[in-house]
């Protein structure tokens, strides 16, 4: 940051590797919200194909879990009851059902249908936000949604870099067995206060040597941008934002 608090940059010019996306083409995207409401627009615009097999989802192992467990399928044991319905821990709320038979029946119907999308898409869209995960102690394991269970079952943690970069390649190779010529496009677009419990949790602080360049690719408001500069100028911590937009 100079002088008059502004925030330094260089364009970059480049030239985009992908082809073209074609109005009548086919899509597959799983991630945050963003992938969501992307992939919406392209649907309601004409393209064909699906979004999400699991609902929303935020980090990328619960990411790399969905696309694993596409051919294992969810038996009614995946499933268990709070406040009247039945939830899965690797399933956003949308697949909460009234049964345990109907979650698991409604949860392989959606894995069956996104595998026969796969194979025929054009291009895959993936959006990570987070690495900011809950694991639900009794069982150990990281959740996709918590689905309102008490907060004492849970513990917050943040997934190391190895663990993050595991599964996205995990994720890319099993999109590739199914879709071998697909193009897959990542985002990783999450809001400040997302960017802030990462990089400023002392979790992460405690485990980053001085000196390291951190490079946000994020697109949070500049602000947030100058106040997490400032506090990981405070660590020896020199952060790079890099401007992404869509």
């Amino acid at each position: 940051m100079n002088s008059s608090g502004s925030i330094p940059y260089t364009p970059v010019n480049y030239t985009f590797p992908f082809p073209k996306i074609r109005a009548q083409g086919t899509l597959a995207a799983i991630g945050s919200c963003f992938a969501q409401d992307i992939a919406m627009t392209l649907l309601d615009s004409g393209m064909r194909g699906m979004i999400n097999p699991n609902g929303i989802l935020y980090n990328p192992y619960s990411i790399n879990d969905a696309l694993q467990r596409l051919e294992c399928g969810y038996t009614e044991s995946d499933f268990f009851e709070l406040n009247g319905m039945w939830h899965s821990w690797r399933h956003h709320g949308v697949f909460s059902a009234a049964s345990a038979a109907e979650g698991a029946a409604n949860a392989n119907e959606s894995a069956k249908r996104f595998r026969r999308t796969l194979k025929k898409a054009d291009f895959f869209l993936m959006t990570v936000s987070t690495a900011v995960v809950y694991k639900h102690m009794p069982e150990r394991l990281v959740v996709a949604n918590c689905h309102k269970a008490p907060g004492n079952e849970f513990e917050q943690t943040v997934l190391s870099y190895d663990t993050c970069r595991a599964a996205m390649r995990n994720a890319c190779e099993i999109i590739r067995s199914y879709n071998a010529k697909c193009p897959i496009i990542i985002t990783m677009l999450p809001n400040g206060p997302q960017v802030k419990e990462v990089v400023l949790n002392p979790e992460f602080l405690n485990n980053v040597a001085p000196g390291t360049l951190l490079i946000d690719m994020s697109s949070i408001n500049p602000n947030d941008s100058i106040e997490i500069a400032d506090a990981l100028a405070k660590h020896g911590i020199d952060i790079v934002g890099v401007l992404t937009q869509y």
